[in-house]
């Protein structure tokens, strides 16, 4: 898809993000912009992110999310990291509640649907216990509840070595939450159950990953200066018994009875990609402080997962930033590692009829490219400034410089696994507000 295409793509579907609001806010229904809820029935808010970003080299593409389109060439792009969300907030009664929650950026597969971010119904059954139905925010990280609102956080955009992986921003379900005082802060207990589904990108090829079923907790505790949690969390791939997405021809291609005499190996590599009842199991840590004009985050992931396609991942970051006045510096230290080594596919024998040594060799390269498309291993090293030009508006410049791996790219979107390590810059200037 060309640049002038996916921008008509980003503009309809911010079109129809505005139009659905404003049918919504057109109905003879009372409405208030007013942050106490419970002194309102209809809230509307929104945020944006107007963004210009330069990455990636000839066969590495940026992307912020695994859900987005990769930036190639070291080209500038407005599409990489702009964003626009509107929402509505509905309270008719202090125990009744609800929120519609339409966010507009590039994405993969220009779904309609995946436009509405949040959409769900609360239920407070009294001051300490929470449940909500519906289209919710995956609560596994610090940015859980704002991760699309860049105004929320100090960088133009989060750690690339934990926020990428963790591809899936809200599931269709359901949460309780429990609240109460712990010392001089408040702590709060969840739970979540559901399903979810995303599109991403791999070598031209569109994949749909569903996870069904999802089950988390998560414990997280605030004070006025201080955050910290903890969050844990298992999901199955719904595709069980089918081969991975998008593998399907060349584990078929390997199934082929008539490889047995010469490649062994073949109908095991073949098994290699069915989804037997796989899980991943996703585990976060992470803590803030706010105070004195320092702010300072860390947080650390690991991600064990049953199939090879889906890494094994270890990831951190750190974050220090310094607030002089309406300027805030920051420099961030980030890592992701994958856990296996890299899996070597055991070459065919040639049978000496060179039609099928060639088709033998061109299969065994095709299998060592796609598992080399997985791993991760890389480093980044980032700085960066935040201007609070007014309370609701802010500008952000940052420059990412990232060590990626021979054979540790999966992090990027690849036209080709990097055979040598590369050091790649990314560069970004975003304005993000709030309104």
């Amino acid at each position: 898809m060309t640049d002038d295409v996916r921008i008509m793509v980003f503009l309809r579907r911010m079109h129809r993000v505005f139009l659905v609001l404003a049918g919504v806010l057109a109905a003879p229904l009372s409405y208030a912009d007013d942050s106490d809820l419970s002194g309102s029935l209809f809230r509307f808010s929104g945020f944006a992110s107007l963004g210009v970003t330069k990455g990636g080299n000839d066969i590495l593409g940026f992307r912020r999310e695994l859900d987005r389109e990769g930036l190639y060439d070291g080209d500038w792009s407005m599409l990489a990291e702009s964003s626009v969300g509107l929402q509505l907030d509905i309270n008719p009664s202090g125990a009744w509640g609800g929120t519609i929650q339409l966010l507009g950026k590039d994405t993969v597969d220009d779904n309609w649907g995946d436009a509405f971010s949040w959409a769900f119904l609360r239920y407070r059954f009294n001051p300490d216990w929470t449940l909500r139905v519906g289209r919710i925010g995956i609560d596994q990280y610090m940015l859980s509840e704002y991760r699309s609102v860049g105004f929320s956080y100090l960088w133009s955009r989060p750690p690339m070595e934990f926020y990428t992986l963790a591809g899936f921003e809200y599931f269709d379900g359901l949460d309780l939450a429990w609240t109460t005082p712990l010392g001089s802060g408040t702590l709060m207990a969840k739970l979540q159950a559901g399903q979810i589904s995303n599109t991403f990108k791999v070598q031209d090829n569109e994949l749909e990953l569903r996870l069904k079923p999802i089950f988390g907790g998560t414990l997280h505790w605030e004070s006025d200066h201080w955050q910290a949690r903890i969050s844990a969390s298992r999901l199955r791939f719904d595709q069980r018994e089918d081969y991975f997405p998008g593998t399907e021809p060349l584990a078929e291609a390997l199934g082929n009875p008539a490889l047995a005499p010469f490649w062994p190996q073949a109908a095991a590599y073949s098994d290699d990609f069915l989804l037997d009842d796989p899980y991943i199991h996703y585990f976060s840590a992470g803590a803030a402080y706010d105070h004195h004009s320092w702010q300072v985050q860390l947080e650390a992931n690991h991600v064990d997962s049953d199939t090879e396609f889906y890494p094994s991942v270890t990831g951190s970051y750190l974050s220090v930033g310094r607030q002089m006045g309406t300027i805030t510096p920051f420099a961030v230290a980030a890592w992701a590692e994958s856990q296996n080594d890299r899996f070597i596919v055991e070459p065919p024998t040639l049978s000496m009829f060179p039609p099928l040594d060639v088709a033998l060799t061109t299969l065994a390269e095709a299998l060592q490219a796609s598992r080399d498309l997985g791993p991760i291993e890389q480093h980044t090293l980032s700085l960066g400034l935040r201007w609070d030009i007014r309370y609701d508006i802010a500008l952000k410049a940052q420059w990412d410089h990232s060590w990626v791996h021979a054979y540790g790219a999966g992090l990027w979107e690849q036209k080709a696994a990097p055979t040598e390590d590369m050091e790649l810059n990314t560069f970004s200037i975003n304005l993000n507000c709030i309104f």
